[in-house]
């Protein structure tokens, strides 16, 4: 699954709007939004920022150890 695709999912299964994303994510606008998720991938800090907004964070995971870090945004 793309990061568009989960965001898409979690949008849905969450009813949260382009808007919600918008003013909690402090993205721009409903419209920027939209055309973020039109377009083939999503910038790393786009993408956690979003998934913030729903109450979810990135985790990196190693597959041959039990590493994992967790991805913060902070500007």
């Amino acid at each position: 699954m793309t990061a568009i695709e989960i965001i898409q999912t979690m949008m849905s299964d969450s009813d949260t709007t382009f808007k919600d994303l918008a003013d909690y994510g402090d993205l721009g606008t409903r419209e920027n939004v939209y055309q973020m998720l039109k377009r083939s991938d999503l910038k790393v800090g786009t993408f956690v920022k979003m998934l913030e907004v729903m109450g979810y964070q990135l985790i990196v995971q190693s597959e041959e150890t039990e590493e994992e870090f967790i991805v913060d945004y902070e500007e």
